[in-house]
This record gives C-alpha cells, structure tokens and sequence, in this order.
C-alpha cells in the first residue's frame, strides 16, 4: 500500500467471484480488506451489482412477453405439414426392387458358369484306368555291328 492506496486491484473474474460467493475463507478476507481501503474497487463492484440487477430484469421483461401455445390443437397441425421427402413407402419399394433385380443378376451369373463349366467338362473325352488291359508291345530287333540277334519269345503263361 502507497499513500493509503493499495498496491493491487481486485481483476473481474475476483470480483465476480466474490459476488457469488466462489471464494475460500482466506480469499474472502484478503478481498474485503481491499474492498475497505480502495475507492475504485468498491465502485466497480457497485456497477457489477447494477449490471446483473439490469441483466436480470431485462430477461425477465423479455421472458413475460413470451406466450407459450397452450393447447396441443395449437401445435398439431404445424406437426402434421407434409415433408418434401419422398415418403417411406416408396422408398421401401424402391429397395425391394433393387434387392429383388441384384438377386436376379446373381442368380443368372451362376447359372450361366454353371453352363459354361457343364459344356466345357461335357466335351472332354473322360478315360478310366481301371477298365484298359495292357497291350504287349512288341520290341524291336537289335542289331549288332551287322549281325543279326533273334529276338527270344516271351513265355506265356500256360492256362492250368
């Protein structure tokens, strides 16, 4: 404090905070003893009284003028006004109709590799292993630096 005037003030959100009862004790106390010897402080606090007391009754005076509709006949109809919105049915059928077309897309696609599939295995030759008996197959004669060897039958066998 200098010549009887505090070093500090008291900011704003303190004195808004003091209004309100916001503080601690400690705070509260040092506060008022500023309050007590600062001149500015007070009449701030004074005109931040003022303002909320005119606040307060300018909201009021704007909230009186305000007429609640009292009836449920009053705000029906502004409830039932029809939407520029397709309506919900025809939205339905629209979603029926691509879901039943996507079906028909995928039904047609198996169908159509089902074909593809019967007629390409369909025009293959199929061979079974199981039914062929084996064929001899005769060897051929070798031939030595030009003398010729005799090919040996092959015993058969003999049906006992």
């Amino acid at each position: 404090m200098t010549n009887g005037t505090p070093s500090f003030h008291v900011n704003d959100t303190e004195l808004v905070a003091y209004v309100h009862r916001q503080l601690t004790d400690a705070q509260r106390e040092v506060i008022d003893r500023h309050l007590e010897a600062c001149l500015d402080c007070r009449r701030r606090l004074v005109a931040h009284a003022d303002w909320q007391n005119r606040i307060s009754d300018d909201l009021t005076r704007c909230l009186s003028r305000v007429r609640p509709a009292t009836s449920w006949e009053a705000i029906a109809p502004r409830l039932r006004k029809p939407s520029a919105r397709a309506p919900r049915s025809t939205r339905r059928y629209l979603y029926a109709a691509l879901a039943i077309g996507y079906a028909a897309a995928l039904l047609l696609g198996a169908y159509l590799l089902y074909a593809l599939i019967r007629d390409f295995v369909g025009g293959q030759e199929t061979v079974s292993l199981a039914e062929r008996r084996p064929t001899p197959i005769a060897s051929p004669t070798p031939r030595l630096s030009g003398a010729t060897i005799a090919a040996q039958p092959t015993p058969t066998p003999s049906p006992d």
